[in-house]
């Protein structure tokens, strides 16, 4: 039996801005509890990961625009309301097919060279 397909859309996503099923985790936690600032012992605490993987998680959401540093923690704040569409889509995907997603995830984290070989070539607006 041949996997489900995910959106392409999703694919995108985690190709590009999610490295880890932690991360992934975290990112779907902070956006159901959207006004909810989270810091890093909370979100290791939920999340029963260690503090240094929730710190790791939390500063690439940030950086990849998921969530705004608030002080020492995090808020689900979205870059742009295309990018919370994403992870709408993401979050749905997820519940659905969790086993696909999760092997994407697996098999990007694989393949760190080929990801960064291919950013090389990609065209980024100019701010």
């Amino acid at each position: 039996m041949s996997e489900p397909h995910l959106p392409d859309v999703v694919q995108e996503l985690i190709l590009e801005r999610i490295e880890s099923v932690a991360q992934l985790e975290a990112l779907l936690l902070m956006r159901r509890t959207a006004d909810q600032v989270w810091t890093v012992q909370e979100l290791a605490g939920q999340l029963y990961i260690p503090p240094q993987d929730a710190s790791l998680a939390m500063g690439a959401l940030i950086e990849r625009g998921f969530c705004q540093k608030k002080g020492d923690a995090a808020l689900y704040q979205p870059e742009s309301p295309e990018l919370e569409a994403a992870v709408a889509l993401l979050a749905d995907t997820y519940r659905e097919k969790l086993i696909p997603v999760t092997k994407l995830i697996h098999q990007r984290a694989k393949k760190p060279g080929v990801q960064q070989f291919a950013d090389v070539f990609r065209i980024r607006k100019e701010e």
